[in-house]
């Protein structure tokens, strides 16, 4: 199996010194090696980072054990190759780990056997890269979830077996430590799963001090990490989605029906055969099922209560589809257990591993070019010339101003779309984007300001709201995060940037533009312009997000505090309770002047303006220190501030309190698993029971307890108990997968689809009162005026859309919300009224396509209205934009006229190719494979060398099949896997001949 895996992971790209690429995984590369070279060194696992996010503690609120057992294997091979075979080191042991996990059961052979095979559906199931697990995810970045996964299997393996015979609570404690430490998510299921051991007629509390001593011990050997990340959970930024699954086929995805489908039936039949036969099998098969079937419950409640808990429901589907796997693998076991009577039990295992092996190999998805994809690395890229020379022309290090990349899938060309992420690796600066999203609370502003400076943005916190392309509106926030250098890629953007006087054309590298803020001052310490103002509140984060988006705001900065002051204390001059009237005291700075040099964990600072505020542009974290000030402050968005005492003031981060309690209970945990080590010299025992024994005290610790009913009564209990707990779990997880916002938007709008209007409006304005000023809320608001809209009840749809605009006035929404407040008043007759709304659209929001069919609303009412500009060399720059505009909104036949238009009459115009492609793409989505195959042909033609080219030959191949030329579809798919391989039309095509 192993051999059958490697092999499909492109194992000649394996041992090259390259740079990992794909998703998440490329960026976690710097993770690595800043480990490796600023961490260990300084004797740190978690620490300081300002590379990104204005700076988060790196590995804190992320896991190190894999990272660290890939520097451990650095020391005998090159970096590079070291993360790649840590990248794949837990879909290796998955199968391995499975094994042991049904051994320590004691299930019957061939089972554990079974359960290796089993895996391997499991890990090359490509119905999803996103969720854990399988070699797509982990290929994606979740590498160490897929360790932690293996690992946990043998953890629930072993208290399955320990608990029984309370036996390997050291062991156990140690498997909890690796698993905890390679990824939490997977600990908080091993341990929701291993509550089923506590179900049992008799040694309960036996059972249950034995849980308590091993995740006692646990506890103590991750509190070094683990208490910190507890403490300080309150400076990250939560990612609690509500994951939307789509289709049946990504639950129950079609490589794993069989496995699944054996699972269920082997498990009715392998509980019909323990009832019949309890007291010859019956005893240990049913427990065994119990625990599998307690493990797929546990499924269920994670997956409900995730967003209450902080973390993403979807991570545990994947071990509903293990667990599935293993409940096929025991049933299949005892199966063999039945057929040992006829001595051919033994034929199993072979049937079902050539069985696993050519079933998945003929499914194997995209495996291979991912690993492909992944493992040449970034140097093996056609484009890394041009990422390297942009790196180049950047070069610098953490005490030069930011780096700020528009976010945008054209960067996958050089190995992912989140390259940039990794510019402090690659050319030494910081930039704002990462990858840790959650592990800093300056993510939200981050993505703010990503959504001005994108034409594709990101928006990943939907409980935030974001803005859009808009550079005039970006800058200050721009400067306040000391951003200097930006990095344009796509076409609208880089002619949204020329509309803005602040900025500088630096150079041009390929596609890339390289821009220069000129009004930022370069700094990352300076004198704030006015006095900060202490602001009590408990809701900080939410308050600051406020006080970010208004840029009125921006010149006067808020110091959080949590205590309700009543009046403002040394070094504060103003307080403030709301953002209404905020005062302006301006601070009088004279001629003081600062110098600052940023190191990885230190800020030195050397300044005049003794007692004056002094902004640090870093991210806040309580384990920020300083000396030559007073204290070091929260204020917004999400900086330090500090006083300075002295000339030089030094700021680092280094161990608070709670780390030092936590290395206390570490150091205590060590103590105990050394005492624990048997004696050798001292007949096999340890230095604890030689100790227990000379104190008079049961070794085990296990208190003796005088509860001892009789059979029944013991029964009684323990069904009473199961159903309660039970009851109490199904209406806990129905009223929270019921009550989540996210979960009642996303019914909602099946709702509005379904035309049940009335109950749509409920859930949309549920929605609205738990999700703030997010994104969704806003979309929550324009739904429940479309709903009357759709109704054509006029004046209460009015009434919501105008409340929509009183609520969010800078919402994306208004221009579409006061376009259809318009229709409204010309619907209900108010045709004056009508019009002047369709013209105070065109005013306040000109170039948006809804300005563009308020014109046509009023030629229709032969209103007044600026005749348009007919499509000419000036503007079509600008008509191409709304042709793209149309066409992202299905908006086919318009679309299609201006395609048509810019295509034909402007051949030599840059976005022509462009232009013919998307005309030959509408009428591919109208499903007309003829004119599809004329524009496309006419692309190939006009502009043989051009970048679309890949995506023609792909799209006359399936036209050809679709009408029935499936020699001459084939012929065209082998062109494009043959001649542009790298392409992802090329990857599509060859997966497509397969």
């Amino acid at each position: 199996m192993e051999i059958f895996i490697i092999y499909r992971l492109s194992p000649e790209y394996l041992l090259t010194n390259t740079i990992t690429t794909g998703g998440d995984t490329a960026s976690h590369y710097y993770t690595l090696q800043y480990l490796r070279d600023v961490l260990l060194p300084a004797g740190q696992v978690s620490g300081w980072t300002p590379g990104n996010y204005a700076g988060f503690p790196i590995l804190q609120f992320y896991f190190p054990l894999d990272f660290l057992f890939m520097t451990l294997l650095s020391s005998i091979i090159s970096l590079q190759v070291a993360f790649k075979l840590g990248t794949i080191a837990g879909t290796l042991l998955l199968p391995i780990c499975a094994y042991w996990m049904l051994r320590l059961m004691r299930c019957p052979f061939p089972a554990p056997g079974i359960a290796a095979a089993l895996t391997l559906p499991f890990l090359f199931n490509s119905s999803h890269s996103m969720w854990g697990g399988n070699i797509l995810s982990s290929f994606a970045g979740e590498f160490s979830y897929s360790l932690s996964m293996a690992l946990s299997l043998v953890l629930l393996g072993s208290l399955y077996s320990g608990a029984r015979r309370h036996r390997r609570v050291v062991t156990n404690a140690i498997l909890v430590f690796l698993v905890g430490f390679s990824h939490g998510y997977t600990l908080l299921f091993a341990e929701a799963m291993s509550l089923y051991l506590l179900i049992t007629l008799r040694g309960f509390f036996e059972r249950l001090f034995y849980l308590g001593k091993v995740y006692a011990l646990a506890f103590c050997l991750l509190a070094f990490w683990l208490v910190p990340l507890l403490i300080f959970t309150r400076y990250t930024t939560s990612y609690d989605i509500a994951w939307t699954i789509y289709s049946i086929k990504e639950v129950l995805p079609p490589i794993l029906l069989p496995v699944l489908l054996t699972g269920t039936m082997g498990s009715l039949g392998v509980m019909i055969w323990g009832i019949r036969a309890h007291a010859e099998i019956g005893k240990e098969a049913l427990a065994m099922l119990g625990y599998l079937w307690f493990g797929l419950a546990m499924c269920v409640v994670f997956f409900v209560a995730a967003p209450k808990l902080g973390v993403v429901d979807i991570r545990y589907v994947p071990y509903g589809h293990l667990i599935g796997t293993l409940l096929a693998a025991m049933s299949l076991g005892w199966l063999g257990q039945y057929l040992r009577r006829w001595n051919i039990d033994w034929a199993l295992l072979p049937v079902i591993l050539v069985a696993s092996i050519v079933w998945t190999g003929n499914q194997v998805g995209p495996v291979s070019d991912w690993a492909k994809w992944n493992y040449e690395g970034f140097e093996a890229k056609a484009t890394w010339p041009i990422f390297e020379q942009i790196n180049l022309k950047l070069k610098g290090d953490f005490s030069d101003p930011r780096v700020v990349f528009e976010h945008s899938e054209l960067h996958n060309s050089f190995g992912s779309s989140r390259a940039f992420e990794s510019l402090p690796l690659f050319s030494g600066r910081a930039t704002l984007e990462g990858l840790y999203m959650q592990a800093s609370i300056s993510a939200p502003f981050v993505f703010y300001i990503q959504s001005e400076i994108s034409q594709q943005k990101s928006v990943p916190f939907p409980q935030y709201s974001y803005s859009s392309l808009n550079y005039d509106r970006a800058r200050p926030r721009l400067e306040l995060f000391n951003v200097r250098d930006l990095i344009i890629r796509s076409d609208h953007a880089k002619k949204a940037i020329r509309l803005s006087e602040e900025y500088a054309l630096r150079d041009t590298v390929g596609e890339y533009e390289l821009w220069e803020l000129t009004t930022n001052r370069n700094r990352y310490v300076e004198v704030l312009d006015y006095e900060p103002v202490l602001f009590p509140t408990s809701f900080w984060k939410e308050e600051s997000h406020r006080w970010f988006v208004d840029e009125s705001l921006l010149g006067t900065h808020l110091v959080f505090v949590d205590k309700d002051v009543t009046r403002e204390f040394p070094p504060f001059k103003a307080l403030a309770r709301d953002m209404e009237n905020l005062p302006r005291m301006p601070v009088e700075t004279g001629n003081c002047s600062v110098n600052e040099r940023i190191d990885n964990q230190e800020i030195r600072i050397e300044t005049d303006c003794i007692g004056k505020p002094l902004l640090v542009k870093m991210s806040y974290h309580p384990n920020w220190h300083v000396e030559g000030a007073d204290r070091v402050y929260l204020t917004s968005p999400s900086f330090m501030l500090i006083y300075p005492e002295q000339r030089h003031v030094r700021l680092y981060y280094g161990p608070g309190l709670w780390d030092r309690i936590g290395h206390v209970l570490t150091v205590t945990g060590l103590i105990i698993l050394l005492i624990n080590i048997p004696l050798g010299w001292w007949r096999g025992n340890t230095a604890w029971q030689l100790l227990a024994e000379r104190m008079h005290v049961r070794p085990s610790l296990v208190p003796h307890f005088k509860f001892n009913p009789g059979i029944r009564n013991r029964w009684i209990i323990l069904i009473v108990t199961v159903i309660v707990a039970g009851v109490t779990i199904a209406q806990f997880s129905y009223v929270t997968y019921h009550s989540n916002p996210n979960r009642v938007y996303n019914n909602a709008i099946h709702l509005k689809d379904e035309k049940r209007f009335d109950e749509a409006r409920e859930g949309f304005r549920l929605a609205m009162k738990e999700l703030g000023a997010s994104d969704l809320a806003q979309n929550a608001a324009y739904y429940i005026g479309i709903t009357y809209y759709l109704e054509k009840r006029d004046q209460d749809a009015i009434a919501a859309f105008e409340d929509l605009v009183r609520r969010y006035p800078r919402s994306n929404w208004i221009p579409e919300v006061e376009y259809h407040i318009g229709l409204c008043l010309y619907r209900s007759g108010q045709e004056s009224q009508g019009s002047d709304r369709m013209q105070q659209l065109r005013k306040q929001h000109p170039g948006t396509r809804w300005a563009e069919y308020a014109g046509d609303r009023l030629r229709e009412h032969r209103a007044p209205v600026e005749v348009q500009a007919s499509l000419n060399e000036e503007n079509i720059d600008h008509y191409m934009s709304i042709a793209i505009d149309h066409f992202n909104h299905d908006r086919l036949e318009e679309a299609k006229i201006l395609f048509q238009d810019i295509s034909t009459r402007f051949p030599d115009y840059s976005g022509a190719s462009q232009a013919l492609a998307a005309l030959a793409l509408v009428y591919y989505k109208q499903e007309n494979c003829e004119m599809t195959l004329v524009h496309y042909g006419e692309l190939i033609s006009r502009y043989p060398k051009d970048k679309l080219v890949p995506e023609a030959y792909y799209h006359l191949g399936l036209c050809n099949e679709k009408l029935g030329n499936p020699d001459k579809g084939r012929g065209y798919l082998s062109r494009v896997a043959r001649d542009y391989p790298d392409t992802a039309y090329g990857r599509q095509a060859r997966q497509r001949l397969r």
